[in-house]
């Protein structure tokens, strides 16, 4: 009796030895084939991957069924993670973030230049449109107002143009003015100021030549002198002061004539082009063609802008700098 309990508690001993070593077993096993899951928080959860979600990763640990966002999830590999990997997977997807962040940025650069240039040609086709509906107004005015007078059944009015000749006439007069009562004040400022630098050298070369002339004068009644009283001075004297007074009259003194006669040249050119110009401005703006101001209301106002864009490296990892882009535009 007593050798048959022996025998019993040796097989019953084997047996929890055997299942130990089976739980033991599998235990190993189950930890050579779990997953190592680093998290954002810098935290791991040991465990094997059952299932994948568009938006979770299911794990099942020690603990029970686990579901784990993909969004807090670093990196999953099948061995543990030492500290320097755990760092450089840290770092990798703070550079991802980062260069998401910058494209976003970009993007929204991007869209925000894009809307801005939108609003602003939308603006700029309705003023256009105003514009061109004002000048196609004015011009039927004239016109009505030029028939009236031609018939004789109205005075001509004194203080609003009609046709091109109440611009040609003021320009005619006092170059620019006629662009200054087109409201092109730009172009008034252009020709009044180039027509007073133009006389301002037309009256400094004719004081020149004016001088070239006296001095040529004097050196020919010199000539003259020396020519009448023959024994006052050598005849090798008096050859060589004609020759020298005669060459001064053909290059410097010719020089400062033909230099005046140039700035009246150029003062009659300059003239004439703004009296083209105006002419031509003139019948544009009976036709309605002219739009005086067609990107702003104020007139005389300079347009520009400035922009500063982030630049990205290739890998868009960060910024290396600002472009900037900008433009003026001046209406005339």
């Amino acid at each position: 009796m007593h050798q048959r309990s022996n025998q019993y508690f040796g097989i019953r001993q084997s047996r929890l030895l055997l299942l130990f070593c089976g739980v033991l077993l599998t235990a190993v096993f189950a930890q050579a084939q779990a997953e190592e899951i680093l998290l954002k928080n810098g935290s791991i959860v040991l465990g094997r991957v059952s299932k994948i979600s568009a938006e979770a990763v299911f794990v099942t640990t020690a603990k029970g069924n686990q579901s784990i966002p993909k969004a807090n999830i670093v990196r999953i590999q099948n061995t543990p993670f030492t500290a320097e990997q755990k760092a450089q997977a840290i770092e990798a997807l703070r550079k991802k973030k980062a260069a998401i962040t910058l494209e976003q940025d970009q993007i929204r650069n991007i869209q925000e230049a894009k809307e801005r240039k939108r609003r602003e040609e939308e603006l700029a086709a309705k003023i256009r449109k105003e514009k061109e509906e004002e000048a196609s107004a004015a011009a039927d005015r004239a016109a009505a107002l030029r028939e009236l007078v031609a018939k004789g059944q109205m005075e001509k009015p004194k203080d609003e143009p009609i046709s091109y000749k109440d611009f040609a006439w003021r320009s005619m007069v006092l170059p620019g003015w006629g662009h200054f009562y087109l409201e092109r004040p730009w172009f008034g400022v252009l020709y009044s100021g180039g027509a007073v630098a133009l006389l301002l050298t037309v009256y400094e070369r004719r004081k020149q030549a004016l001088s070239a002339k006296t001095e040529n004068h004097r050196d020919a009644e010199f000539n003259f002198m020396l020519a009448a009283v023959p024994s006052t001075i050598s005849a090798d004297l008096r050859i060589a002061y004609g020759v020298s007074a005669n060459a001064k009259a053909f290059t410097a003194d010719q020089h400062k004539v033909d230099q005046y006669n140039g700035a009246l040249f150029a003062l009659a050119v300059f003239y004439g082009v703004q009296m083209v110009h105006i002419i031509y401005n003139g019948f544009a703006w009976e036709k309605g063609l002219l739009i005086v101001d067609s990107q702003r209301k104020e007139p005389g106002r300079i347009n520009a802008y400035l922009n500063a864009v982030p630049e990205y490296t290739p890998n868009a990892e960060r910024k290396s700098g600002l472009a900037f882009e900008g433009g003026l535009t001046v209406h005339f």
